[in-house]
Protein backbone atom coordinates (compact mmCIF):
# COMPACT_ATOMS: atom_id res chain seq x y z
CA UNK A 1 0.00 0.00 0.00
CA UNK A 2 1.06 3.45 -0.79
CA UNK A 3 -1.18 6.41 0.90
CA UNK A 4 -4.57 5.64 -0.02
CA UNK A 5 -3.60 3.01 -2.72
CA UNK A 6 -2.80 -0.91 -2.57
CA UNK A 7 -2.21 -3.84 -4.93
CA UNK A 8 -2.68 -7.34 -3.66
CA UNK A 9 -0.12 -9.55 -4.86
CA UNK A 10 -1.32 -13.80 -4.74
CA UNK A 11 1.57 -15.37 -4.97
CA UNK A 12 2.35 -19.14 -5.33
CA UNK A 13 4.85 -21.52 -6.54
CA UNK A 14 4.56 -23.49 -9.80
CA UNK A 15 3.54 -26.72 -7.86
CA UNK A 16 1.14 -25.18 -5.51
CA UNK A 17 -2.28 -27.32 -5.08
CA UNK A 18 -4.41 -24.03 -5.71
CA UNK A 19 -2.05 -22.68 -8.75
CA UNK A 20 -4.85 -22.63 -11.19
CA UNK A 21 -7.78 -21.22 -8.73
CA UNK A 22 -5.72 -18.62 -6.48
CA UNK A 23 -7.31 -16.03 -8.74
CA UNK A 24 -10.62 -16.80 -8.77
CA UNK A 25 -11.27 -18.19 -5.53
CA UNK A 26 -7.99 -15.94 -3.52
CA UNK A 27 -7.36 -12.93 -5.01
CA UNK A 28 -10.05 -11.39 -6.74
CA UNK A 29 -12.88 -12.30 -3.98
CA UNK A 30 -11.11 -12.06 -1.01
CA UNK A 31 -8.46 -9.15 -2.06
CA UNK A 32 -9.31 -6.79 -5.19
CA UNK A 33 -12.37 -6.35 -3.06
CA UNK A 34 -10.58 -3.76 -1.08
CA UNK A 35 -11.24 -0.20 -2.08
CA UNK A 36 -7.38 0.37 -2.08
CA UNK A 37 -7.12 -1.91 -4.22
CA UNK A 38 -9.84 -0.86 -6.81
CA UNK A 39 -10.47 -4.38 -8.52
CA UNK A 40 -6.55 -4.69 -9.56
CA UNK A 41 -3.99 -7.21 -8.31
CA UNK A 42 -1.42 -9.26 -9.61
CA UNK A 43 -0.90 -13.02 -9.34
CA UNK A 44 2.64 -13.37 -8.73
CA UNK A 45 3.79 -17.62 -9.45
CA UNK A 46 7.50 -18.56 -9.36
CA UNK A 47 8.43 -21.31 -11.41
CA UNK A 48 10.78 -24.04 -10.44
CA UNK A 49 10.88 -26.40 -13.21
CA UNK A 50 9.83 -29.92 -12.65
CA UNK A 51 6.08 -29.38 -14.49
CA UNK A 52 4.87 -33.22 -13.74
CA UNK A 53 5.04 -32.20 -9.92
CA UNK A 54 2.29 -29.57 -10.57
CA UNK A 55 -1.27 -30.02 -10.66
CA UNK A 56 -3.09 -31.06 -13.11
CA UNK A 57 -4.55 -27.43 -14.84
CA UNK A 58 -8.26 -27.55 -15.53
CA UNK A 59 -8.05 -28.18 -19.19
CA UNK A 60 -5.44 -29.47 -21.37
CA UNK A 61 -1.72 -30.74 -20.49
CA UNK A 62 0.65 -29.16 -17.97
CA UNK A 63 2.47 -26.27 -19.22
CA UNK A 64 6.20 -27.20 -19.69
CA UNK A 65 8.18 -23.38 -19.10
CA UNK A 66 7.29 -19.92 -17.59
CA UNK A 67 5.85 -18.54 -20.73
CA UNK A 68 3.42 -21.11 -21.05
CA UNK A 69 2.48 -21.27 -17.62
CA UNK A 70 1.67 -17.61 -17.66
CA UNK A 71 -0.32 -17.44 -20.71
CA UNK A 72 -2.01 -20.48 -19.17
CA UNK A 73 -2.88 -18.59 -16.06
CA UNK A 74 -3.69 -15.66 -18.21
CA UNK A 75 -6.53 -17.21 -19.83
CA UNK A 76 -8.04 -18.75 -16.76
CA UNK A 77 -8.66 -15.04 -15.48
CA UNK A 78 -12.44 -14.45 -15.81
CA UNK A 79 -13.23 -12.12 -18.42
CA UNK A 80 -14.91 -9.24 -16.18
CA UNK A 81 -11.18 -8.75 -14.24
CA UNK A 82 -8.50 -9.32 -16.97
CA UNK A 83 -7.68 -5.58 -17.81
CA UNK A 84 -7.24 -5.95 -13.98
CA UNK A 85 -5.48 -8.77 -12.76
CA UNK A 86 -1.80 -8.71 -14.08
CA UNK A 87 -0.02 -12.47 -14.27
CA UNK A 88 3.69 -12.59 -13.83
CA UNK A 89 5.65 -15.45 -13.63
CA UNK A 90 9.72 -15.41 -12.29
CA UNK A 91 11.86 -18.16 -14.06
CA UNK A 92 13.52 -19.74 -10.54
CA UNK A 93 15.05 -22.86 -11.89
CA UNK A 94 18.51 -23.49 -12.43
CA UNK A 95 19.31 -22.49 -15.93
CA UNK A 96 22.41 -25.04 -15.97
CA UNK A 97 20.52 -28.02 -14.47
CA UNK A 98 18.76 -30.17 -17.16
CA UNK A 99 15.23 -30.04 -17.08
CA UNK A 100 13.64 -32.89 -14.46
CA UNK A 101 10.02 -34.47 -14.56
Amino acid sequence: THGPHGIPIEMKRNQHRDIWRAVAEQLIPKYTIDPRAQGFGIYLVFWFGMPSKMPSPPTDRKPTNPLELAQRLTALIPEPHRHQIKVHVIDCSSRNAPVQD
